[in-house]
């Protein structure tokens, strides 16, 4: 299963028990799954400020509430107004279940999808471990609690085949719309090149009714995130960005598209901020690491043993201040 055609050794289909790794993969991502849960247990219960404060207000709110409410109630509570998350909290909340724990339960899940999805592109054991604990991984399972949702089912639909893997990719945008944005990119990545004038045109067509309908139906939630978002940008804010996109260019043999698939994110970056882009073009890089095979180079193991390092102050901040971000 890849998102595109087939055209380098990495991205070449191969059958389901081969790309998963059988019985003993998945044991590991259990095991896995109950580690990261048990961890981000105790993470998540020591993390009580910025984000996850806001969270909590919202869940506690849910209580005897219907689902409806939730779905409605979300903005004023969080800005947002996407699907899945306010039925998640909602069912979890009216169940008595604790905030913590159950993310702490999705934390889990979405560790054992990655260590699959890592497995699957035979990422070396260094480059798992790496991932694993990078930093960007653990905001996901703490801070960007909405975000998760998205990246899990990003993360299934890598592991999926068929019409179920559509399904998944379809759930993303409706767990966080930022996933549309790494949509965007690994479009271009796989497709754009490859398209007939008129598919392109289609295409297009088709991405200005979805845009329109989304605007329509969510304008209220997205023009206030491009307001929070609006003049973060800067030349620091794009420095991390411009890293990796030199560290692509330099290590893929595709450079045109390498440069077609994070130049257009360097720029929204420089528009809107780093606060999230920085993790849609560090989402991407690490794509194009994949499907490239090039989680062995010593630079990628560079940058993602920096990550790591990164993510353990991240975690001391958690337990010391009650905030990752501290």
């Amino acid at each position: 299963m890849r998102l595109g055609h087939a055209d380098s050794p990495a991205e070449q289909p191969q059958g389901r028990t081969e790309r998963l790794g059988g019985k003993r993969a998945t044991i590991m991502a259990a095991a896995v799954g109950v580690a990261a849960f048990f961890f981000y247990s105790f993470i998540l219960y020591a993390y009580y400020y910025g984000d996850p404060a806001y969270y909590q207000r919202y869940y506690d709110s849910l209580i005897g509430r219907d689902v409806i409410w939730a779905l409605l109630s979300q903005f004023d509570y969080l800005g947002s107004s996407e699907v899945i998350y306010p039925v998640v909290a909602w069912i979890g909340s009216n169940a008595g279940i604790e905030r913590y724990i159950l993310m702490a339960a999705f934390d889990g899940l979405m560790y054992a999808a990655l260590f699959l999805v890592l497995r699957m592109y035979r990422c070396n054991p260094i480059f798992i471990a790496l991932c694993l604990t990078n930093f960007y991984v653990i905001v996901l399972a703490t801070s960007a609690e909405r975000l998760k949702f998205a990246y899990i089912c990003f993360f299934l639909a890598l592991l999926a085949i068929g019409r179920l893997k559509l399904v998944w990719l379809a759930m993303a945008p409706l767990a966080h719309f930022q996933s549309l944005i790494t949509y965007g990119s690994l479009f271009i990545w796989h497709f754009f090149t490859r398209l007939s004038a008129r598919t392109k045109a289609a295409i297009g067509a088709f991405a200005l009714i979805g845009t329109g309908a989304g605007l329509y139906f969510f304008y209220g939630a997205l023009v206030g995130k491009f307001m929070s978002y609006q003049g973060q940008g800067g030349l620091l804010d794009i420095l991390s960005g411009l890293a990796l996109f030199s560290v692509a260019l330099a290590i893929s043999p595709n450079r045109l598209k390498v440069l077609a698939t994070l130049a257009p994110l360097i720029v929204i970056t420089f528009i809107l901020g780093s606060d999230r882009m920085n993790m849609v073009v560090f989402t991407t890089f690490i794509y194009i690491c994949l499907v490239e095979n090039k989680t062995r180079h010593p630079t990628v193991l560079l940058i993602m043993s920096y990550f790591s390092v990164k993510a353990l102050g991240f975690c001391l901040n958690v337990l010391e201040y009650g905030h990752g971000f501290a």
